[in-house]
């Protein structure tokens, strides 16, 4: 019996092969691991701005899609608008996360928002971000005021624009979550608390009037106007 050292997978070990010039090695086989959990990713998706503009008016049709884990889900469609505002409360439920719940509350998984301007053939890409949602174990009791926050938008490396949103991962266990938001239409709004108050203003613009205008296809500018 030849007994030899066989180095497999950086496992070395020693096996009794019955044939000298047998080579005997163990190839390990790695298990998932066993602590897994469900939990529920609430994305609250106030506003963007200063979007790239990707149709011929000089504006986009923008929407935004959550990507966590195995799910996604987009927003509604802003039609026209570079700074568009959604105010849309984006639900992942029973997104199945691997680990223990207080090892995940220190290194949340990440989750991905991709921004589209839609079009009837095909959509463009305007950009993504990617954020670090609050964990939060114990159903929402105690846990701290959810604030929106700016998260650049980038594309390629160049700056695409901003998103104002906030993220939360609840682990979904004896605690339970908190109630889902209010609705309009078909979709979940931002919740009180999460929603900033806004206020009616108005904007005056005086304008004396405009000169070293160049010529346009050629032509004189004769009865300029601003819009």
């Amino acid at each position: 019996v030849n007994t030899r050292n066989c180095i497999s997978n950086r496992i070395i070990f020693s096996c009794n092969s019955p044939k000298p010039n047998m080579l005997c090695c163990y190839q390990p086989t790695l298990s998932p691991p066993s602590d897994s959990n469900n939990y529920q990713l609430r994305a609250y998706l106030y506003q963007a701005r200063d979007l790239f503009a990707e149709d011929s008016s000089g504006f986009s049709d923008p929407y935004a899609q959550v990507i966590f884990g195995n799910q996604s889900k987009a927003t509604k469609i802003i039609p026209e608008t570079l700074c568009p505002t959604w105010n849309q409360t984006i639900i992942l439920d029973n997104v199945q996360v691997w680990g223990n719940p207080k090892e995940i509350a220190k290194q949340p998984p990440s989750v991905v928002i991709e921004l589209f301007d839609y079009d009837a053939v095909g959509h463009d890409y305007l950009g993504r971000t990617v954020v670090t949602p609050a964990v939060i174990l114990d159903g929402g009791v105690g846990s701290t005021e959810t604030k929106l926050t700016w998260y650049e938008v980038t594309r390629g490396g160049e700056h695409g624009g901003e998103l104002l949103a906030a993220f939360e991962l609840y682990l979904k266990g004896n605690m339970g979550v908190p109630p889902l938001p209010p609705t309009v239409e078909d979709h979940y709004i931002l919740p009180n608390g999460v929603r900033p108050i806004m206020q009616h203003t108005r904007i005056e613009v005086l304008t004396w009037g405009v000169r070293n205008m160049k010529k346009f296809h050629m032509s004189a500018i004769n009865n300029p106007s601003i819009e």
